[in-house]
């Protein structure tokens, strides 16, 4: 059973690790390209499946109103 928890334990602080990772990448692109974590996301979502509506946006980042006029 202590085994498990320091696995746990260890587990977590590995993602603790990698989200910090994911979080400095998008600081680094919003600081060269001003470009939040939510657009750099949709534009890898139409580079990966190409065109679509906003609808069809929504499936895989959902988009707020007032930001789609941006």
């Amino acid at each position: 059973m202590k085994l498990q928890k320091k696995e746990t334990v260890s587990m977590v602080l590995k993602l603790e690790k990698l989200l910090k990772d994911i979080d400095s990448i998008f600081r680094i692109i919003y600081e060269k390209y001003h470009l939040n974590k939510e657009e750099v996301l949709i534009l890898l979502t139409l580079w990966e499946k190409g065109p679509m509506t906003l609808k069809e946006m929504d499936q895989y980042e959902n988009i707020k109103t007032y930001k789609r006029t941006r």
